[in-house]
């Protein structure tokens, strides 16, 4: 076991106070804009002395039209030789053969470069950059949250998903706000400012409202079954 998904159902406010706090969504408002629709959550680690390899791959392919991307928050430090992200830069431009790359390079491709982290960094990452790390025995906990972020506009133009989803989707904001809120009183609070015909009307059930299924997904590159077919870059 290595990953949870659908975080803000587990029965903990932790990541539900984190999603509607002023340093995540001011990110998420930066990059996707005012109508910004959270649409993944997991905690994503590698148990002490137990590290398993996270392949080389990119999230999710796309058109490229809007930005996508992941606010990475790290729980534990993240340090060189213990299993520590690998990060291809550049590679967010297009779609690389995953497979090609790691039978051609293993874990050392020109320009990779590993990246350390302390608990309470924060990492922002394209979901098309090429990412992964290897395999480790000995490491120590690795923990971290991810929430990816995606424009309304760019849904509702490029899928996968359709307006009622999002609609779904968007109620786990005020949920946030509201449990952010909570916890931390005196602190400054994200102000909201999505579009009134984006705002979603709240049923009063939290419960019913803080797991929405996936029922498709975004195609990302892996080197497994169910990979997108490698495109070269025609330019």
């Amino acid at each position: 076991m290595f990953r949870v998904d659908y975080l803000h159902g587990k029965g903990s406010a932790a990541s539900l106070e984190l999603l509607g706090s002023p340093a995540v969504l001011g990110i998420a408002e930066s990059l996707a804009g005012p109508d910004l629709v959270p649409t993944y959550e997991s905690l994503v680690f590698k148990d002490t002395g137990d590290g398993a390899a996270i392949d080389w791959h990119q999230d999710a392919v796309h058109p490229r039209t809007h930005r996508i991307f992941n606010v990475d928050v790290y729980l534990d430090a993240s340090k060189a030789g213990e299993g520590a992200l690998r990060v291809a830069p550049g590679s967010h431009l297009a779609p690389v053969d995953v497979c090609q790359l790691q039978d051609e390079y293993g874990w050392d491709a020109p320009g990779v470069v590993q990246v350390e982290l302390e608990p309470g960094d924060v990492l922002v990452h394209d979901v098309m950059v090429v990412h992964g790390s290897e395999a480790v025995t000995g490491n120590r906990l690795r923990r971290t949250i991810y929430y990816e972020f995606r424009a309304a506009e760019q849904i509702r133009a490029e899928g996968p998903w359709d307006a009622e989803w999002v609609d779904r989707r968007m109620r786990l904001l005020p949920l946030g706000l509201e449990a952010h809120a909570r916890r931390f009183p005196d602190q400054d609070q994200f102000e909201w400012n999505a579009s009134p015909g984006l705002r979603p009307e709240m049923s009063g059930d939290a419960d019913a409202e803080l797991r929405i299924a996936h029922l498709v997904h975004s195609p990302g590159s892996y080197c497994s079954a169910g990979s997108v077919p490698f495109t070269p870059d025609e330019d």
